[in-house]
């Protein structure tokens, strides 16, 4: 039994032995890109943040850095595109939003985003509020709570403490369901892929996922547009003005 439990502690401590040597030349990996970048080497330092994702690591700063570095080099698919994967780990970032605007200048589409219904409008700032991490912490803290009060509504005595464990029930309840919501169709866009940057420098978008269908219009490459159906190697996508039509997989990069 003692031996046993000799080589549980002594693999644990191997194994956090490697988990300390792999961030600390994960540190290593970013601060030599970092600096890098600083001293204008963008491919280099382009190579290595790279290096750094494949790991396995991601960060809205690293993400934010990438763009940086494509956009020194005058790259504005690539800015776009890291710029936004940086805004879905930190929706309120200031400079994240400035520097996406600023590469979305360099772009020759230029889209005029159709009005949306209030309620859609309201979901998508509430979205912004939070992470997505962080409203799925949002939506365990809740439940935890309404637990806490359900419990506090059998086992309380007094009718004042019941009605508050009642009413505050009824909060979390809200709060859970509202997180849980945010959280669920915040995964969903993630692994369904509703959302990508085209890389093509002009697209010309069809009338059905068909090479000989009519020409709809054209868009142009840093254009952000939203994934709606997938048929083979054709996705169909719909632009910020709302026009929608057809385009290769290829002209585009999922954000």
């Amino acid at each position: 039994m003692k031996k046993a439990i000799v080589l549980i502690f002594f693999s644990m401590s191997i194994s956090l032995g490697f988990a300390d040597e792999s961030n600390r030349q994960l540190d290593t990996l970013v601060s030599q890109a970092n600096r890098l970048y600083t001293e204008g080497m963008y491919n280099d330092a382009i190579s290595l943040y790279r290096q750094a994702i494949d790991t396995g690591y991601v960060s809205s700063e690293l993400y934010y850095n990438l763009g940086n570095a494509f956009f020194k080099k005058n790259d504005m698919p690539w800015a776009i595109l890291y710029y936004e994967r940086a805004l879905q780990m930190a929706p309120n970032d200031q400079d994240i939003k400035h520097n996406l605007e600023m590469a979305r200048e360099q772009i020759p589409d230029k889209i005029d985003k159709v009005p949306e219904l209030f309620y859609i409008r309201w979901w998508k700032d509430l979205k912004k509020v939070f992470a997505p991490d962080e409203w799925a912490k949002v939506s365990m803290a809740g439940f935890f709570l309404l637990a806490i009060s359900f419990i506090i509504f059998i086992l309380g005595k007094g009718y004042n403490t019941r009605k508050t464990a009642f009413w505050m029930g009824v909060v979390f309840t809200f709060l859970t369901l509202v997180a849980t919501g945010i959280t669920y169709d915040q995964y969903r866009e993630v692994k369904t892929e509703t959302q990508a940057i085209v890389f093509t420098p002009s697209v010309t978008v069809k009338s059905e996922p068909d090479e000989d269908s009519g020409d709809l219009f054209v868009i142009h490459e840093g254009t952000k547009v939203e994934v709606k159906r997938k048929i083979g190697d054709w996705r169909e996508i719909r632009i910020e003005n709302g026009s929608e039509g057809w385009i290769r997989a290829s002209d585009i990069r999922n954000i």
